[in-house]
């Protein structure tokens, strides 16, 4: 069973996305962090990008259109990351999936599980033991 799970793109000429989704504790919860490595902070990048989707069992946990990548210093241009949290709502096991592609403008998509498990119980408590009683007569 996995309670983290890492996605990286294809890569092209070393410029990568990861999505890395990790239970926390052992609640419904699990925090999310999406990277973009491996990009040149002097140029940025006008290469086609594709539109970047995140999603946790189908929900769009992060996204960024492709419109959205310019020359200037916004995020995710440049080396960076941003992280956030996403309840899945219950135990289980769950889809992850990473769509999108540096420097192309079709994206590819990597897909994995994450499998969130319950805390074990506490084992009841032992029951107290009976005790017998004996009662004795007088014999006559």
């Amino acid at each position: 069973m996995a309670n983290s799970i890492t996605l990286t793109s294809d890569s092209y000429l070393g410029r990568e996305f990861i999505f890395t989704v990790t239970q926390s504790g052992t609640s419904t919860t699990v925090n999310w962090t999406f990277e973009v490595t491996k990009m040149d902070p002097g140029n940025g990048t006008r290469a086609d990008v594709t539109d970047i989707n995140c999603t946790i069992n189908g929900h769009s946990v992060y996204s960024y259109p492709a419109t959205g990548w310019s020359q200037s210093t916004e995020f995710p241009v440049y080396y960076g990351s941003t992280s956030g949290s996403y309840d899945i709502g219950s135990y289980g096991t769950f889809s992850v999936v990473l769509s999108g592609r540096p420097g192309y403008n079709s994206p590819t998509s990597k897909s994995g599980t994450i499998t969130l498990t319950q805390p074990t119980p506490e084992p009841p408590e032992p029951p107290t033991p009976s005790v017998n009683t004996i009662s004795v007569q007088p014999i006559p």
